[in-house]
């Protein structure tokens, strides 16, 4: 019984020691990264300002990039600029940073996206910037943005072009706004301009009959050593559903057995020094190819190739040009050439629009899925959408590559 009793008591304080270690642990974890807050992987400080720090500074929080993904860094960063923003030196005037162009180069900056996205990005905002001026953000107003949505609408581009560019201020504007460097500011109601009803239409899918006009015409290339790609990728835009430059980035090594199923691995791997690039992180994923594919004996094909990229050219250029630009010297290329669809000048250009494109094979392929009843979380998995549940793809496991063939 003493024995008993002893043991029960070193059980008691090792159990309570362990218990206080631990609780010191997460107290030092919790003070290691206290004011911090990782947004895209850049850490930022954010500290809720008390009563005489908020009169002073006229905020109640104040929130900073650190510019930097590294904890080490960012912990030393943070502790210099508390002891500034404790000591009330530190400043948010335009000195230190607050005009528009100083947040459009940070916001590119801690933007994870692929580099022609970034591109456009900044193109975009540049161009916000040179109609309302490169002013302190906290001038930017109501009134502010609807001289630019004025502008715009009074410009040459297309309603749709106009509603891309409406898109990605407001995520630069949400950006700062989640940031603190702006109060709070209605724009939505004010960056949207309605299409016109009669080309209100969204992309369409093809018709069953469209899609046997494009492959029948495309085999005529199959055996050609230089043209060959535009028999194969046709073939697997119709039955992948993927997006435009994910087929045209694949290298030999993305065609791989998995599960016993021949499958498409979509990565961002660099190949020769060109970093493959994928529109969000939900898209890098396993597709297990049809059996048609196989049945025209795309296997073969790839066997003969060399390493490196499947279809010579990872930008793309080339089979835009012959699918939707110009082929055979007709204006929006193949397609324009078998007549399914039209690049006429019957509206202006800023309405003119194509009802359908080489995304409509990506429509074609949802849209069989669907009417086969499939479910709209497998079929998410398989094109690399995010669906309207974004937990599902936080929390669940990919389905597996057998069920999704």
């Amino acid at each position: 019984m003493i024995v008993y009793s002893h043991l029960n008591c070193f059980l008691v304080i090792t159990s309570t020691l362990l218990v206080h270690i631990s609780t010191s642990y997460h107290l030092f974890q919790m003070k290691k990264t206290q004011y911090l807050e990782q947004h895209n992987g850049t850490y930022y400080i954010r500290k809720v300002l008390n009563n005489e720090l908020n009169g002073y500074y006229g905020k109640k929080v104040l929130k900073h990039s650190l510019h930097t993904k590294n904890l080490k860094v960012a912990i030393s960063k943070r502790d210099e600029l508390l002891v500034l923003i404790n000591t009330k030196r530190y400043t948010t005037g335009e000195d230190v940073g607050d005009l528009l162009s100083n947040h459009i180069a940070e916001y590119l900056e801690d933007s994870e996206v692929r580099a022609n996205t970034k591109g456009n990005n900044r193109i975009i905002l540049n161009q916000f910037q040179s109609v309302i001026g490169d002013i302190a953000v906290k001038f930017i107003d109501v009134g502010v943005l609807r001289k630019y949505k004025q502008h715009m609408k009074a410009s040459n581009y297309k309603t749709s072009s106009i509603n891309q560019h409406f898109t990605i201020t407001k995520c630069f504007l949400k950006w700062m706004l989640d940031n603190t460097y702006i109060n709070h500011l209605n724009y939505s109601s004010i960056l949207k301009i309605k299409k016109p009803d009669v080309l209100d239409d969204e992309k369409q899918g093809f018709s069953d009959a469209e899609v046997l006009v494009i492959l029948e015409h495309c085999k005529q290339y199959k055996e050609d050593e230089n043209f060959s790609w535009r028999y194969w990728l046709p073939l697997l835009y119709f039955y992948t559903g993927c997006r435009f430059r994910e087929l045209t980035q694949l290298t030999k090594s993305d065609i791989r057995m998995i599960d016993n199923h021949l499958c498409l691995d979509l990565n961002t791997n660099v190949v020769g020094g060109y970093k493959k690039t994928l529109k969000n992180k939900y898209s890098k994923r396993i597709i297990p190819l049809h059996p048609a594919i196989n049945h025209y004996d795309f296997m073969e094909w790839v066997d003969k190739k060399d390493d490196g990229f499947l279809f010579g050219n990872p930008s793309g250029r080339k089979f835009q040009n012959f699918f939707s630009d110009t082929y055979r010297g007709s204006k929006g290329g193949l397609l324009g050439y078998l007549g399914i669809t039209t690049n006429t000048k019957e509206h202006d250009y800023k309405y003119n629009t194509k009802a359908k494109s080489l995304h409509s094979t990506r429509h074609t392929f949802t849209n069989k899925l669907k009417q086969q009843y499939v479910q709209y979380s497998i079929i998410d998995e398989i094109t690399g959408h995010i669906g309207d549940n974004k937990m599902i793809h936080v929390y669940a496991g990919g389905y597996p590559t057998k069920l999704k063939y």
